[in-house]
């Protein structure tokens, strides 16, 4: 009997700790979250897909194909991580991300990337 109330005891503690297990950093999104039409549409239109600047991401204006690449993880890699997205370097490249714009897309990103 004791040897079967071990057994609860560790598949029920191995069922907590699977379902409270840290899902990364909380990201505080202040009292209003970030939204894909009021936020992160214009940023990607200013940053992505306006000319003179990164006009090559002319589908960044598309709910769906954003969203393919934040499933991939490529759009957190090349923007967040990497922070090469968009490109700084030469005379066609788009402005910089502000930290206030970057605060937005990780608050997007931390919500579930949703179309809102």
């Amino acid at each position: 009997m004791k040897r079967i109330s071990a057994y609860i005891i560790i598949l029920y503690g191995s069922v907590y700790l699977g379902c409270t297990r840290d899902k990364g950093p909380l990201i505080d999104c202040g009292p209003s979250p970030a939204t894909f039409n009021n936020d992160i549409l214009p940023i990607m239109i200013t940053h992505c897909s306006s000319p003179p600047f990164a006009s090559c991401h002319t589908w960044a204006t598309d709910y769906g194909s954003i969203k393919l690449y934040v499933d991939q993880g490529s759009f957190q890699q090349r923007v967040m991580v990497e922070k090469n997205m968009p490109p700084v370097n030469n005379a066609d490249s788009a402005p910089p991300l502000t930290e206030a714009e970057l605060s937005k897309l990780r608050c997007w990103l931390s919500q579930g990337a949703p179309n809102n």
